[in-house]
């Protein structure tokens, strides 16, 4: 991940050592520590667990929805798109192209619309 992000690998590493200390040490583990495995753990796997709309996934890819929709069954075998209950197709981030930093883009979005209705 190269926008800073501790990668899943070594959020998972890390976690490890920390509990082979406590596990080494007999503690009492409390429960804001596995509150903080959570939280380390799900932001890390933010790009697999995230699944973008078709419009999202072709703002985060920078790809037309025409180049999305011939990935679609490859990835949707794979389990990385599929539809939603009102048959909208979603792509998961972690297979699509980074084309520039999507929270920041949808910041900037809606900071411009909340301008342009004052």
């Amino acid at each position: 991940m190269s926008d800073g992000a501790t990668s899943l690998e070594q959020v998972l590493a890390d976690w490890a050592e920390r509990i082979a200390v406590l596990v080494g040490a007999r503690a009492m583990v409390p429960p804001e520590t596995l509150e903080h495995l959570r939280a380390d753990v799900a932001r890390a796997a933010e790009p697999y667990t995230r699944r973008l709309s078709e419009r999202d996934a072709e703002i985060y890819s920078g790809r037309r929805v025409r180049w999305l929709r011939r990935m679609f069954p490859e990835w949707e075998a794979q389990g990385n798109a599929g539809r939603d209950a009102q048959g909208r197709r979603w792509y998961r981030m972690a297979v699509l192209p980074r084309a520039v930093p999507f929270d920041a883009l949808r910041r900037d979005a809606s900071k411009t619309a909340a301008e342009d209705a004052a």
